[in-house]
């Protein structure tokens, strides 16, 4: 009975932990940079629901960043719509998903959402930060995410 009841609310739970993660991001951090956790709420929210409810999701959680973050609005919509595409793309072809494919998966979503989002934000705003510095911060945060994912894998091998 209880998993059948978090089975119809595993939207609204996620949805939940996207603005617990909202704010989480906004205030930690890993040696004064921030962690793009928001990415793995994306993760999970595609891989548990159909492409339409994850996109709208994706796309209602990045408004909401880019809303808070007082600048360009679209950087994020565009970058988790992207990470969806790619995720229900990997859902249809990969058959076999290890702890390891998470891992891989997981880090490469989120240096293509941190890259979408910088780009943006590089050609109709100002620069963020200088790119060899964006890099590091996208493989920082790429790997903070593969190794969450890896020990909470969707699968168990």
């Amino acid at each position: 009975m209880k998993r059948s009841i978090f089975k119809k609310n595993r939207q609204i739970l996620l949805l939940l932990a996207a603005f617990v993660v909202i704010i989480i991001d906004s205030q930690a951090g890993l040696y004064g940079y921030r962690t793009n956790l928001t990415v793995l709420i994306i993760y999970y929210l595609a891989c548990f629901t159909n492409p339409k409810s994850a996109l709208f999701g994706a796309g209602l959680i990045g408004l909401i960043i880019d809303s808070l973050s007082f600048r360009f609005i679209g950087p994020n919509i565009l970058s988790y719509g992207v990470v969806v595409i790619i995720i229900a793309f990997a859902k249809i072809k990969i058959i076999n998903w290890t702890q390891l494919f998470n891992f891989i998966l997981a880090f490469s979503i989120t240096v293509i959402s941190g890259l979408i989002s910088y780009s943006c934000l590089a050609i109709f705003d100002t620069m963020p930060v200088e790119l060899h510095e964006a890099f590091y911060i996208l493989f920082i945060q790429g790997g903070i995410n593969g190794v969450v994912t890896y020990i909470f894998s969707i699968r168990d091998e």
